[in-house]
């Protein structure tokens, strides 16, 4: 991954192995609705604004469709 919002792409990785690996161990549900528009079918990821360790709720504070997800990253 490249790096994002300051963070590198070794963080970025780091925390989507964990949030895959906390799906799959039932630690917190798949998401299941985008935060921005509702949308609750499609692909929907968690994304991250903050990877700083240890990984947490703040990792997972933003589940985004596709469509939102890509919007989100454009947005500078």
């Amino acid at each position: 991954m490249k790096p994002y919002n300051g963070f590198s792409g070794a963080q970025r990785e780091a925390a989507a192995k964990w949030i895959s690996e906390g799906i799959a161990a039932g630690a917190f549900p798949p998401p299941s609705a985008c935060f921005c528009c509702g949308q609750s079918s499609g692909v929907i990821h968690y994304h991250c604004e903050n990877y700083s360790a240890p990984f947490g709720r703040h990792t997972i504070r933003y589940p985004l469709c596709w469509t939102c997800h890509m919007v989100w990253h454009c947005r500078n």
